[in-house]
Parts: C-alpha cells; sequence; structure tokens
C-alpha cells in the first residue's frame, strides 16, 4: 500500500488553480469530443439516410407491384418497409450515441492518465487526498489507485474511490445534455 501525502512537495494547490490547470484539458477534451462526436453523426446520418432513400425507393417498386395485386395489400407492405427502415435509422442512430458516449469515456480517462507525471497530476493527488480526508476524516488510510492520477481511501469500513475511472464514471451521467447537444 503506498502512502500519499497530505500535500505533496509542500504544494499547496486552491480549488481556483486546479480549476485553472485542467481547463485547457478540459476544453481540449470538449473540442476533441465534439470534433468526433459531428463524425460519426455525419456517418450515421448519411447511413440513416441511405436506409432510408432504399427503404423509399423499394416501397415505390413495392407499390408499383402491389397495385397490380390491389391497394390494400400495397399499403401494408410500404408501411412496413417505413417502418424497418424507421428501426434501422434508429439503431444507427442510438449505435452512434454509444460510440459516442464510450469515446469521450476513453478519451477522458486517456487524456487525465497521460499527465501522470506532470505537475498537474500531484496537484490534483494531493486535492484527492485531501477531499478524501475531509469526507473520511483525517485517520484515513490512502492508497495511490491502480491507474495514477488518483486515490482510495479507507477509514474503517468506509472507502472512497477517487481513481480515474471512478471520477470520470461519475461525472459522465451528470453531462448527459452536454454529451446529448452533440448529436441533436
Amino acid at each position: 500500500m503506498t502512502t500519499i501525502p497530505a500535500a505533496a512537495s509542500g504544494a499547496r494547490t486552491s480549488r481556483a488553480g486546479l480549476d485553472r490547470g485542467l481547463a485547457p484539458v478540459a476544453g481540449a477534451l470538449a473540442a476533441q469530443a465534439a470534433q468526433l462526436a459531428d463524425r460519426i453523426l455525419a456517418d450515421a446520418d448519411a447511413r440513416a439516410n441511405a436506409v432510408l432513400d432504399e427503404a423509399g425507393r423499394q416501397g415505390e417498386e413495392l407499390i408499383e407491384s402491389a397495385r397490380a395485386d390491389g391497394a390494400a395489400t400495397a399499403r401494408r407492405l410500404a408501411s412496413s418497409v417505413v417502418a424497418d427502415a424507421r428501426l434501422a435509422a434508429r439503431q444507427e442512430v442510438l449505435g452512434a450515441q454509444r460510440g459516442v458516449y464510450q469515446d469521450v469515456r476513453e478519451q477522458a480517462q486517456a487524456r487525465v492518465t497521460g499527465l501522470v507525471d506532470s505537475p498537474q497530476a500531484t496537484a490534483l493527488t494531493a486535492r484527492l487526498g485531501q477531499h478524501a480526508r475531509e469526507r473520511l476524516g483525517d485517520d484515513a488510510e490512502m492508497e495511490a489507485a491502480a491507474q495514477a492520477p488518483g486515490i482510495v481511501a479507507r477509514s474503517g469500513r468506509r472507502r472512497l474511490d477517487l481513481s480515474v475511472e471512478a471520477l470520470i464514471e461519475r461525472e459522465l451521467p451528470s453531462m448527459g445534455d452536454e454529451i446529448a447537444e452533440l448529436w441533436s
């Protein structure tokens, strides 16, 4: 078990300083996520349009051939094709949305773990240790997270996971509206 000191290298970082230090990372993550989302959504839109175009073409062919067999048959077939096309398009969009969400999560984790040997990581780890002590008490035991930066703190039966993975998993759901804006 690795013990994290209360203030790494004597550095004291205020929340505002931490926010300023992470602002470029957050901005870069948001810009990169927006670009990736635009590409994924453009591809999904193109696929959905192709599916809808093909469905429309097939629907028209079915309607023309069905007229010989009766108007009622034509309407049922066209309706079925359009419903299938809508379902296929919806599945494409949902798949693209899941992909964007996964990409945002992976990129956020890569960006934060890419700071492992930086002053920002040291400051972040110190801030996380301070937060853990505030939540669990000064006697909390601190352990470096499996993937730096981050810590896991314990006090008695209580455990506070402040690892990169846990922080991202907790934060992303709260950003659902912001992420959803990428495809709306």
